[in-house]
């Protein structure tokens, strides 16, 4: 499965357009199967790179959050014109597959996959479809751009059982619009949490990444940075199990659905561990 494949402005850690397609290439080639592929919503930064990463390839299921009107750039229009896949478009507002495994629509090899919501927001990024998978004994949640209206109705709709040991930051981290919320970090409780940011918006946002700090697990030291509204904190080395893009470069969670699971970083080697959850 692939989720989310986009970006605004590479760094030196990060990986460009064809580091990405090489890559994805080379981990689809392990699998018989084509991959699904579930995009948040019709930011750029979240969907631009599809139609180059996936030239060639044919998908069988397309999950969509918010319209589809709104794909309308980078080439994906023509991309997805030349698919055969199953599209799961426009869908209804606040949708959710109520506690079970949404099953062969949406399958992630042994993992059952489950949306906590889709286009409960009144905006682009509220409308982000926040999806989880689970295996065994570990989880993990990608939330797209959600805001707080978002990760209140992914908690809602699951009855607040979103505890996940592998969580992305809502936003890249952000905090404005209720994104990455108290309550939204003490119902994940994650034992990790990862941020997809860069420099430009001075994300993740220190008041944001403080709030799951309470959960995480021990890791080995690595450097860590966060941003005000002002300027990007200095680089600090830290202990607990929080990651970024724009410090540690590509960010791999490898799990066998038990615990310890093992990070690896391109930019950080202090990243490249086993953490107990």
């Amino acid at each position: 499965m692939i989720i989310d494949c986009g970006s605004l402005e590479p760094t030196s850690v990060d990986m460009d357009r064809e580091d990405t397609r090489d890559y994805v290439r080379d981990v689809l080639a392990a699998h018989d199967e084509a991959p699904n592929l579930v995009l948040s919503h019709a930011d750029r930064d979240h969907y631009g790179w599809i139609s180059h990463v996936l030239d060639g390839t044919q998908v069988q299921n397309i999950w969509m959050g918010g319209d589809s009107d709104d794909y309308s750039g980078s080439g994906f229009p023509t991309w997805i014109a030349g698919q055969n896949a199953n599209l799961h478009q426009d869908l209804e507002d606040g949708w959710h597959n109520d506690g079970n495994p949404i099953g062969s629509d949406l399958d992630c090899g042994d993992a059952s996959v489950f949306v906590f919501t889709v286009n409960s927001g009144s905006s682009k990024n509220g409308n982000s479809l926040v999806v989880n998978i689970e295996y065994d004994d570990f989880s993990a949640t990608f939330t797209g751009d959600a805001e707080g209206p978002t990760e209140d109705d992914s908690r809602a709709n699951f009855n607040n059982l979103v505890k996940t040991t592998v969580l992305t930051g809502s936003h890249h981290g952000a905090s404005t619009h209720r994104s990455n919320g108290q309550v939204w970090a003490d119902s994940t409780a994650p034992d990790v949490v990862i941020f997809s940011a860069g420099r430009r918006f001075r994300h993740p946002r220190c008041d944001a990444v403080e709030r799951f700090e309470r959960t995480l697990a021990q890791a080995a030291e690595h450097p860590m940075q966060c941003g005000t509204s002002r300027r990007y904190r200095p680089r600090r080395n830290t202990r607990l199990a929080k990651y970024l893009t724009e410090v540690n470069g590509r960010i791999v969670v490898t799990s066998n659905g038990r615990s310890p699971l093992s990070p690896f970083c391109t930019g950080s080697i202090g990243c490249n561990t086993t953490i107990a959850h």
